[in-house]
This record gives structure tokens, C-alpha cells and sequence, in this order.
């Protein structure tokens, strides 16, 4: 399944690098860079969301 993800996007990185090379630049890149920024917050914001409320809420017994 992923390699079936990483091929269409693969194809459509080379059609707009083909087509206008500016548009990898603008959209694409933030989105490539943007999969593991996604995946390293998902895995943290449950952990700063309890560190926030603890230190607002102090300790719950």
C-alpha cells in the first residue's frame, strides 16, 4: 500500500518538475517536508497536551 502512495506521489513530482518547475518549489517541497512534521507532532501533542494540563491543573491524586 505505501508503495503504491510513494509512486503517484513520485509521478506527480515529475509531471509538475516537467511542466513548471517553480510549482515543486512552492507546493510540493512544504509537502514532502510537511509528512514528518505531521507524524513527529501526532506523536508528541498527546504528550505536551498532558504536560499543559498538569501544569495548569497540578497533580491529580
Amino acid at each position: 500500500m505505501s508503495e503504491t502512495i510513494l509512486t503517484v506521489m513520485s509521478v506527480i513530482t515529475a509531471l509538475l518538475l516537467f511542466v513548471c518547475p517553480g510549482w515543486f518549489f512552492l507546493f510540493l517541497l512544504p509537502a514532502w517536508l510537511g509528512w514528518p512534521l505531521a507524524l513527529g507532532s501526532a506523536a508528541v501533542g498527546p504528550w505536551m497536551l498532558y504536560r499543559i494540563d498538569r501544569d495548569l491543573y497540578g497533580e491529580r491524586k
